[in-house]
């Protein structure tokens, strides 16, 4: 399967000080234990074989924990009772995938932490689907996770939605025929797939949906827990940011091995220098700084330059636009960092990911 996903993480960049507590939020965490819950979203979150909380989503949460020595006790929730544990009081606070704009009355939405694209999955056998027009009139399954449907169906009125509980149910309807592909994240689907031997599926890049983002889901009757969350998410380094999602996300490009064939070493020599467009403003991805190409995928290209014995050479533009329009004219012979889409394929061409989630 040959797919990108791309996410996003926002943070503010500063450094962790309990002083930015008020005093009501000291006393708040004093006097209380959060009750996290834990639904299966690998690698995003989950419970590990200790029954602990583990996962993207939980080491961020973690950092929180530890900064302002939050009390915390781990609850098991079913995707499909997110809803009904806030509503009860089983859980206060829960890492949790959903759509931008979608509203709760149980609970309130942390800053944005991730995004992640989401994409449709058939059978490896269905040869029928290859666009979005393929699909209407047919029923796809999602797992049902609050506000993540209702704007699928309001862009995609003519699909038909199955809601799910869980991946394995999903997954399930899809091999025995009962709807003809499944929504989802592919970090998601992938650990469900290995760990059960589950074959036979095959991802659909190119019909994919708005992306889902990943938040700190807490109670609405405790909002000292949210502006405690905020705080806490506001607090986080590029430092540790860095080191979370390198954790999760990436490759590790080092243990590749490279072999170039005559031809290509002939056009290397030749060559002498590639140019390189990014995008100038997209941290901690990459950006323009004082005429440097900084950020995550700037690592790695310095990675690529030392392997190739080649350098880079960073062509400067004003924006993402640009950019691209800078491949069109063939000022720029690579972009550092871009997603696969139909559009771009007509004058661009994409290795494998090397930045994934």
């Amino acid at each position: 399967m040959k797919f990108i996903v791309f996410i996003f993480l926002v943070f503010s960049f500063l450094y962790a000080d309990t002083s930015v507590l008020t005093q009501k939020e000291k006393e708040w965490i004093k006097n209380n234990t959060v009750k996290v819950g834990i639904t299966d979203l690998y690698p995003l979150s989950y419970l590990n074989k200790e029954y602990q909380k583990d996962g993207f989503a939980n080491d961020i949460l973690e950092l929180i924990i530890k900064k302002y020595q939050i009390k915390t006790r781990t609850v098991d929730v079913n995707q499909g009772n997110i809803e009904f544990a806030f509503e009860n009081g089983e859980i206060d606070l829960i890492p949790l995938v959903n759509n931008s704009n979608a509203k709760s009355k149980f609970g309130s939405y942390s800053s944005e932490i991730l995004q992640v694209n989401r994409i449709l999955f058939v059978k490896q056998d269905n040869n029928s689907i290859e666009t979005f027009d393929d699909i209407k009139n047919k029923k796809v399954a999602i797992i049902n996770q609050p506000g993540s449907i209702e704007n699928i169906r309001k862009k995609h009125p003519d699909i038909t939605i199955l809601e799910t509980n869980d991946m394995r149910e999903s997954v399930e309807k899809l091999l025995e025929g009962s709807v003809s592909g499944i929504i989802a994240s592919p970090i998601i689907i992938q650990r469900f797939l290995e760990e059960n031997l589950t074959i036979g599926l095959k991802a659909m890049p190119l019909i994919s949906f708005e992306p889902s983002n990943l938040y700190l889901f807490t109670n609405k009757k405790k909002p000292e827990l949210y502006s405690i969350i905020e705080k806490g998410l506001n607090s986080i380094t590029i430092k540790e940011e860095k080191e979370i999602f390198d954790k999760w996300f990436l490759k590790d490009l080092a243990k590749l091995p490279l072999k170039l064939t005559k031809e290509e070493l002939a056009y290397l020599e030749k060559k002498k220098s590639i140019n390189m467009c990014v995008d100038p403003d997209w941290m901690p991805f990459e950006k323009i700084q004082n005429h440097k190409h900084v950020g995550i995928a700037a690592d790695y290209m310095k990675d690529f330059q030392k392997k190739l014995g080649i350098p880079f050479d960073l062509i400067e533009s004003q924006n993402w636009t640009q950019s691209l329009d800078y491949v069109k004219k063939r000022n720029c012979d690579i972009l550092a960092l871009v997603m696969d889409t139909e559009k771009r394929r007509e004058y661009m061409n994409f290795t494998k990911p090397y930045i994934t989630a």
